[in-house]
């Protein structure tokens, strides 16, 4: 299992680094900003298809995102995207 809040704090923080709002975020994947607020801050779990959406906005690897908090997160990947 993956760390909702890691992933939320993941989101958040690239999120920041584009510079966008919550309203934007949002806007784009067709939810209200209350929703994409409660993702943020981890009281609503995230679908892997919303994460994929988000990643796409975001320019992030989700799988990557989904790893954050593990202890070997680039050994996983590196395993996971060779099979």
């Amino acid at each position: 299992m993956f760390n909702t809040q890691a992933l939320a704090d993941y989101i958040k923080e690239h999120r920041g680094l584009k510079g966008f709002g919550q309203l934007y975020l949002a806007t784009k994947l067709n939810i209200s900003q209350n929703c994409y607020s409660k993702m943020e801050q981890g009281y609503s779990k995230i679908s892997f298809e919303r994460l994929f959406e988000i990643a796409k906005l975001l320019d992030f690897d989700p799988i990557e995102a989904l790893l954050v908090g593990r202890d070997t997160p680039h050994v996983i990947k590196i395993i996971i995207t060779q099979n």
